[in-house]
């Protein structure tokens, strides 16, 4: 099973399952370009990963020490606090400080939200924070105005109160959910799909040659054997620079990338660009990660 899955975050606002709304977030919606845009689907662009990536790693390798402040109010550093070991060292016991920020803000970067149960142990004290994947948490909010997590793990539901969970939401324009740069950016990010697809097909279906060999005449079954075994000495990259000697009135004619073809590779790198700036982040940053 992949890490990442098709997004499934609500809010219970009366949404039926028929609601176009709750639909694209559970499935995804197609793009213009025709493409189903997804959190894992788009994982397989380059620049997105590039840029998830290079984002939550960042931040999750800067310092993230623990203050308090002293009886003065000056700010010092307090490493004996409970929560020193939790936010700075180990999260929990399966993954250290760095890797869990790492998760949840690659979460945050993708789906517009990043969740973490918080575990309390004697005198209610946190004692460990379990990141939640985002398409397994459906939020409502109650009657009295409180958010109600719930999280569905193999089958098992299980509900948290605002005080139970860490909710790091991106952009907002309600303050209660973070909205997904890939639902968001569908139409952009299923062109850039589309286009990666195209290229593909020529890749698959084979580049163009880079020219043809023409004979004066009809040539025998054994004669065509001999000159696909010449021209194969010429082939590869270890053969480059090598001349072939053609004789007999045999003729080299050079073939170039069709126009279309040719803008549609350079089309794949102004897409670079464009989710680079669904995320913030600079091409030329990306690049280089």
């Amino acid at each position: 099973m992949g890490l990442f899955r098709k997004a499934a975050l609500t809010v219970a606002r009366g949404l039926g399952l028929t609601d176009r709304v709750l639909v694209s977030w559970l499935a995804g919606e197609p793009s213009h370009a025709g493409e189903n845009v997804t959190v894992e689907t788009a994982l397989t662009l380059d620049a997105v990963w590039a840029c998830a990536r290079l984002v939550s790693q960042t931040i999750a390798t800067l310092p993230l020490p623990l203050y308090e402040r002293d009886g003065q109010g000056r700010s010092r550093v307090a490493p004996e606090h409970p929560l020193y070991r939790v936010l700075h060292d180990r999260p929990n016991a399966e993954m250290t400080a760095v890797e869990f920020w790492q998760a949840l803000f690659a979460c945050k970067l993708l789906w517009g939200n990043g969740f973490a149960e918080i575990v309390r142990g004697a005198n209610d004290r946190v004692v460990a924070l379990i990141p939640m994947r985002p398409d397994r948490v459906q939020i409502t909010r109650e009657v009295d105005g409180t958010l109600t997590y719930r999280h569905t793990y193999q089958g098992l539901t299980q509900v948290l109160s605002e005080d139970q969970v860490l909710h790091l939401k991106g952009f907002s324009l309600d303050g209660q959910v973070g909205m997904s740069a890939i639902a968001a950016g569908r139409h952009s990010l299923g062109t850039a799909m589309g286009a990666e697809r195209a290229a593909g097909s020529i890749f698959k279906n084979g580049m163009r040659p880079s020219g043809v060999l023409t004979a004066p005449a009809y040539l025998t079954p054994e004669q065509r054997k001999d000159a696909r075994a010449y021209v194969e000495k010429f082939e590869g990259a270890r053969n480059t620079g090598k001349v072939p000697l053609l004789e007999g009135g045999w003729d080299f004619k050079s073939l170039s990338l069709p126009p279309e073809d040719a803008q549609l590779l350079e089309t794949r790198g102004f897409n670079v660009e464009v989710v680079c700036r669904w995320f913030g982040v600079l091409a030329a940053n990306q690049a280089n990660t």
